[in-house]
């Protein structure tokens, strides 16, 4: 249709639900993203990817929900700093 969309995206994915007692699938860990920028997050660049994630996570408390940090939610999508 050439009309703009957005994608919902968990920012704590789904696949690590079994990792958490309460449920992922909660409107406070979805974020609306454009095709472009959700396509990013699971397949860019790896520092690309990191910065959309850290922006993510520094909008909502959405991490404290889930007792994460910001390395913690990096580690599940496997673009942690590496020091």
């Amino acid at each position: 249709s050439s009309k703009p969309y957005l994608e919902a995206h968990h920012l704590v994915p789904m696949g690590a639900q079994s990792e958490f007692k309460q449920s992922l699938d909660t409107i406070h860990n979805v974020f609306c993203l454009c095709p472009y920028c959700h396509r990013a997050v699971h397949h860019a660049e790896i520092g690309y990817a990191r910065s959309i994630l850290e922006k993510l996570a520094g909008s909502r408390p959405v991490l404290r929900s889930f007792s994460l940090t910001v390395a913690d939610l990096l580690n599940l999508y496997a673009v942690e700093k590496i020091v």
